[in-house]
């Protein structure tokens, strides 16, 4: 797979197809590769010194230039860093400072919302010529008025601003998107650019073929710093399709977002469960509507059984697949097409079979210079990935590089290997399935419990179609359990608590059953659609 080499034929052989649309505009594919061209042509002459080997932030949504910006900033050599507007501007400001870099390329206005937010800052302002504004030291770049200043408009040939030889190289990094630490600062995960081609040999092939994909219309809901983006943006440009991206306001309106998508013809639709979930509750969202939805890909958390019988009533003809994989190992890196046989066969839905080229290990316990101990089938042990798909670690963060990527000896060699803090086990059969996080783990009157154990039995209970627990501390001890759910025939009364209370004790351990249950009309999600633990804890 050569990422650069498959969009170039793309804007060659079906230029004026449409790469990517959302409601602030579209790009075709030669207008992609040649605003790229003239981006990396920039860089290159502008970017230098010291800042050429740090990461460039780009900021914005769901604009179309952020991925002309990527892609220029990958012809440069350079590595991106995406960051979106949907981000605290602490936490944007932290990655601009962590990558040290003195440019940042924006498709939105990034200095006039600092300042909007402090308007002190104002004064701290310099607006250097017609699209660079200069703050902190930092040139903020507005990649609109770069193009329009300085570049001529290209529609009718396929430019070649750039050397090949300027290209990222196979073990460059590609991308770093920082996610959230335990220390409150972000950490950088950093993929190459082989990782990720080694990823799309893979990701092409999910569902159907890349020759089936070619020409279809791909659902982007992630933003562009949540690596889920990954899955449907790459995939598309790769396979010649076109990406449908809508916007964090358009996805708190389901009923708009039905229509929107309606209107785009989307074949896949790629999102977190949760977000599929939530639109479950929007009559219009079914087959009847939306005959064109062929393929539904899931990631980014547990998709419960409860959200795949309900799409496959909506949405009877469709595939659902569900897939796993934290952003250290490139999306994902197992699959499975999720079937009322397999539903009704097993007690949750497995996450699959590892991708060609990764391996997952179930791991009992490890001791450094011996031999890894794996747990036995059935036996829940941690998940540590091995493969070709890793990331080199994280950015400018050695010590949280060496807690989670260390070297270990299996089958009598020594292999890297990513230990993923999650929990699951294998079957017989190599079936693997995740339970949640391992540090999601909990002690309440001496007993150690898995949250993610409760939450999994609690959507086996039918009416229920999410479910989350919180620990309620006080004075930092936990002293009870709380169950959010969500579910249109449970009420927020005596009989439906009691219901559910009655029904995990008859699947988990009486000590495991939450005090509390809460019933929601709808979960709360964060920015990148997954449940938002963070903002229930200040619920209970």
């Amino acid at each position: 797979m050569n990422i650069i080499e498959n969009i170039k034929t793309q804007a060659i052989e079906n230029g004026k197809q449409v790469v990517f649309k959302s409601r602030v505009g579209q790009l075709s594919y030669l207008q992609l590769w040649n605003k790229s061209e003239q981006i990396a042509q920039w860089i290159k002459e502008n970017v230098s010194g010291k800042n050429e080997a740090n990461p460039i932030v780009i900021y914005g949504h769901k604009n179309p230039l952020m991925l002309a910006s990527f892609l220029g900033s990958t012809k440069s050599g350079r590595t991106y860093c995406p960051v979106d507007r949907c981000m605290p501007i602490e936490r944007i400001e932290d990655i601009i400072e962590t990558v040290e870099n003195e440019y940042v390329l924006m498709t939105e206005n990034l200095v006039e919302r600092i300042c909007k937010e402090d308007s002190q800052r104002v004064s701290e302002v310099e607006k250097v010529n017609e699209y660079t504004y200069k703050m902190s030291n930092v040139n903020f770049i507005d990649v609109n008025a770069l193009l329009d200043v300085v570049f001529e408009e290209k529609d009718d040939t396929v430019l070649e601003n750039v050397s090949e030889d300027s290209y990222l190289k196979q073990d460059g990094v590609y991308y770093i998107i920082f996610t959230s630490g335990s220390t409150g600062k972000p950490k950088g995960v950093q993929i190459t650019r082989s990782s990720l081609e080694n990823y799309l040999d893979w990701s092409t092939e999910v569902g159907d073929s890349i020759g089936a994909k070619h020409g279809k219309n791909f659902l982007n809901q992630a933003p562009y710093s949540f690596d889920l983006s990954v899955m449907d943006t790459y995939t598309s440009l790769v396979s010649g399709g076109t990406l449908v991206s809508v916007d964090k306001e358009l996805q708190q309106d389901t009923a708009a977002l039905v229509s929107y998508i309606k209107e785009n013809k989307v074949n896949y639709w790629v999102s977190t469960p949760s977000f599929a979930a939530m639109c479950l509750s929007e009559p219009s969202y079914s087959e009847e509507e939306l005959d064109s939805l062929k393929f539904f890909m899931f990631c980014g958390e547990t998709l419960s059984k409860e959200t795949s019988e309900k799409l496959m009533e909506r949405f009877p003809k469709a595939k659902i697949i569900n897939t796993y994989g934290p952003t250290e190992s490139t999306v994902a890196v197992t699959s499975i097409e999720v079937t009322k046989e397999l539903l009704e066969d097993e007690k949750s839905i497995p996450i699959g079979y590892e991708k060609h080229g990764t391996e997952i290990l179930i791991l009992a316990d490890s001791t450094e210079g011996q031999e890894v101990k794996l747990a036995k089938s059935d036996e829940i042990g941690e998940l540590v990935i091995l493969g070709n798909t890793l990331s080199i670690g994280y950015y400018k963060n050695p010590v949280k590089t060496a807690e989670a990527f260390k070297t270990i000896i299996y089958k009598g060699r020594e292999v890297p290997a990513y230990f993923t803090g999650d929990a699951g086990y294998k079957n017989k059969d190599g079936m693997i399935f995740f339970l949640g996080r391992i540090d999601r783990q909990v002690k309440l009157h001496g007993y150690r419990i898995e949250l993610g154990d409760i939450e999994s039995n609690l959507t086996k209970i039918k009416e229920i179609t999410q479910a989350a627990v919180i620990p309620k501390k006080v004075d930092g001890v936990i002293k009870q359990l709380v169950a959010f759910i969500v579910s249109d025939k449970l009420n927020e009364d005596y009989d439906s608590r009691k219901y559910v209370r009655n029904q995990l004790q008859e699947m988990i351990p009486k000590y495991m059953v939450p005090k509390k249950i809460v019933v929601l009309d709808k979960m709360p999600l964060t920015n990148n659609g997954k449940i938002d633990y963070k903002r229930m804890e200040t619920l209970v």
